[in-house]
């Protein structure tokens, strides 16, 4: 899955760009999956939208690092959130 960020001044969004695999769990093209915060220590702050297989969906609160060639993120979820590379 392929994640675009608009963002507006301190505020920014995800929305699904190249869904891939993510289909599979129910994600679609242009779905907002993202809102985020940044905060006093430059790191993003807000929710994940979580689908399962099994068509259940629920916002999960995320944290991400970013740095100029990828994003760490901080969720109880999977490992997939981790060493993200960035694509400009």
């Amino acid at each position: 899955m392929v994640v675009e960020f608009r963002v507006d001044d301190k505020k920014a969004t995800g929305s699904v760009s190249q869904v891939g695999k993510g289909a599979a769990m129910g994600y679609s093209s242009g779905e907002e999956i993202l809102r985020l915060e940044a905060d006093d220590f430059g790191d993003w702050v807000g929710l994940l939208l979580w689908q399962g297989a099994d068509g259940r969906k629920r916002w999960d609160p995320i944290r991400f690092v970013a740095t100029s060639t990828q994003l760490d993120a901080s969720t109880g979820m999977d490992s997939c959130y981790k060493k993200m590379p960035r694509v400009r």
